[in-house]
């Protein structure tokens, strides 16, 4: 097959400015392909917060509704709390539908796409088959996680998946999980792929000098900052996180939680620790540019990522601000469950723990707290493995062993 390629990628999720932290990691897949001399477009839904910036993917914003305002495909709008779609899914998707196919269909001639990346089994990957086949262009998949709850959750949507699954060269999932329930809907096993994510070698190092950016931030020098990253829903299980912070405190009382992200369990979360009396070393700034991420960080001591499956039975896949962390010398402690422990080396890059457990959550980081060296080692080692192996360029590559050995098994056909 040539060596560079002419990629489209659909997806329902693109960071829409440059410091937006939301489904970084596809924009991240995006511009790997490009540092491996690929041609690579990508088409994702337009909300009025689309501003232009500088990126070596050629950028295509769909526009399906007016006023932009009322949308909600995409970009997290269509789920409530990660659990439940919201109503005007049902009359926007029609439109959403149309204008994406027509605009890929364009992108597809005019561009001359050598094959389709779709992002999301649904909506992406749905409509993308129906492009893929119509031009008889090669559909990759990669699968995220809320895709496959949804179409576990309704018979619809499990009909879209299956087609989109069905009709795909090659699909790629972040856990096992994805992986399994994606063969059980439809999808050729020998056609899967378990791919975790990566991080940036570049943007995320390991900082030495944590004080400048605690400071900068505006946090005590001397605590122990314990941080957590993600949408606030149910799924990420930070209300278990803050249940371990009475426990911790005990034994550390310096420490200090940080939340960083936004969603519909703020209001949740700031009563339990009220009713804990722990709202004093509980903190949840809101959602803040992808620069302030990093620069947190480097200022913490350990990542948490407490992930769960919620009452629904949404879960992760592989929240990869565990690679991020890990990028930047931090350990992570996070549980056990979904494509976490592809990432993370139990006692080796950090400490995994059971789901939904508070006790087990606060040894885990009172041990990490309280040993310095212990956490300087696990940071070492998780540094080590990005470089290694878990990095968008090393993502990338393995993209190309995909598509490559499915051309060459149509070639052989």
């Amino acid at each position: 097959m040539n060596s560079i390629m002419r990629i489209c990628h659909i997806t329902s999720s693109y960071p829409r400015f440059d410091q937006e932290g939301n489904a970084r990691f596809v924009r991240a897949i995006a511009e790997a392909q490009t540092t491996l001399g690929h041609e690579v477009h990508v088409l994702a839904p337009y909300t009025p917060e689309v501003q232009a910036y500088s990126s070596p993917v050629q950028l295509h914003w769909v526009r399906y509704i007016l006023p932009a305002r009322l949308g909600v495909m995409g970009h997290a709008g269509a789920l409530e709390n990660d659990k439940h779609l919201r109503g005007s899914v049902l009359w926007q998707a029609p439109l959403f539908a149309a204008s994406l196919a027509i605009r890929m269909q364009m992108v597809v001639l005019q561009k001359r796409i050598d094959l389709i990346h779709a992002h999301w089994a649904i909506p992406s990957g749905f409509m993308a088959s129906w492009i893929a086949r119509a031009n008889r262009k090669p559909l990759f998949v990669s699968l995220h996680g809320s895709d496959m709850y949804l179409a576990r959750e309704n018979a619809l949507f499990r009909e879209m998946a299956k087609w989109a699954l069905q009709g795909a060269n090659g699909i790629t999932a972040c856990s096992q999980p994805l992986a399994e329930t994606a063969i059980g809907i439809g999808a050729c096993a020998e056609r899967l792929h378990i791919l975790p994510y990566g991080a940036d070698l570049m943007e995320l190092t390991p900082e030495i000098f944590a004080n400048r950016w605690r400071i900068q931030l505006g946090l005590p020098v001397e605590s122990c900052i314990i941080l957590a990253v993600g949408r606030l829903v149910a799924k990420k299980g930070f209300t278990q996180l803050v249940r371990a912070m009475p426990l911790v405190l005990k034994q550390v009382p310096g420490a200090r939680l940080i939340i960083l992200g936004e969603g519909f369990e703020r209001a949740a979360l700031e009563h339990l620790g009220a009713e804990l009396r722990v709202q004093d070393r509980v903190f949840l700034p809101g959602a803040v540019s992808w620069t302030l991420v990093a620069k947190y960080l480097a200022a913490a001591d350990v990542l948490v990522m407490p992930s769960v499956q919620d009452e629904k039975g949404n879960l992760d896949g592989l929240p990869n601000v565990i690679l991020e962390a890990m990028a930047a010398g931090r350990p992570v402690i996070a549980t056990r469950i979904a494509g976490i422990p592809l990432a993370v080396q139990d006692k080796v890059t950090g400490v995994l723990v059971d789901e939904a457990d508070p006790e087990l959550l606060s040894a885990a980081l009172i041990n990490l707290l309280t040993s310095p060296a212990k956490r300087e080692a696990m940071g070492r080692a998780a540094r080590a493995r990005i470089e290694t192996e878990l990095n968008w360029i090393q993502f990338a590559r393995r993209l190309d062993q995909i598509y490559d050995t499915d051309w060459e098994k149509r070639r052989d056909a």
